[in-house]
């Protein structure tokens, strides 16, 4: 207890210290200016007497040493929120995919389905997958119950629906909306399979008709 109350006490008289060398320069003469250009000659000359003076300074090294750390990780701070923040591209055409799909089939499937479909579909654009394996992937952990090999099955009509230029409301995919129908608490494991697959085919093909792949 003894030793931290010292502690303190030291900091303190450091602190006081600090800021009267602080009221002291400001108060100081107008001509006493300090080097902003380092390139210029008295800077130099400037530099070294302030490390002069430092150096005949008995408690300056440690305390130099103690809150160095510190300092160092407030400036890093200080740099980490004055930096732009920025948003991915993937994110940005996760969020617009996300408002296309509630708009458009909200009456088909949850929300918390289409947020899922519309959140893998932006990460297989970056995979080399076969279409089939990337509907797959964009539904499979909504559909535990459903086998890779049984998903699988179900995609490739909607994988190999749209090879052409053909819009999605004319595919597959408007075909089984269609024969669904929007009740989905009624619906089989296998049916909403089927719904996920199209929905997350039309997912992707928005996808790519925005980064104008085909």
């Amino acid at each position: 207890m003894t030793n931290e109350f010292k502690s303190s006490e030291i900091n303190e008289r450091h602190r006081l210290l600090t800021e009267l060398e602080l009221l002291e320069t400001l108060l100081a003469s107008e001509t006493a200016t300090y080097p902003w250009n380092p390139a210029e000659e008295a800077a130099e000359a400037f530099f070294l007497e302030q490390e002069q003076q430092l150096q005949q300074e008995d408690w300056w090294e440690e305390e130099l040493s103690a809150h160095a750390p510190d300092f160092l990780a407030s400036v890093e701070q200080l740099w980490e929120n004055t930096k732009p923040k920025t948003v991915s591209a993937s994110a940005t055409d996760e969020q617009s995919l996300q408002t296309t799909l509630q708009q458009r089939f909200a009456a088909y499937m949850p929300t918390a389905w289409l947020q899922a479909i519309a959140h893998k579909a932006t990460d297989m654009l970056a995979t080399q997958k076969s279409m089939a394996q990337q509907l797959v992937q964009c539904v499979q952990e909504l559909l535990p119950n459903c086998s890779e090999d049984d998903l699988l099955i179900l995609a490739r009509p909607y994988a190999y629906s749209m090879r052409s230029n053909i819009e999605p409301s004319t595919t597959a995919i408007e075909s089984t909306l269609n024969r669904y129908g929007q009740d989905w608490e009624v619906r089989s494991d296998i049916e909403r399979a089927q719904i996920s697959l199209a929905i997350a085919r039309y997912a992707i093909s928005q996808l790519q008709a925005e980064r104008g792949e085909e």
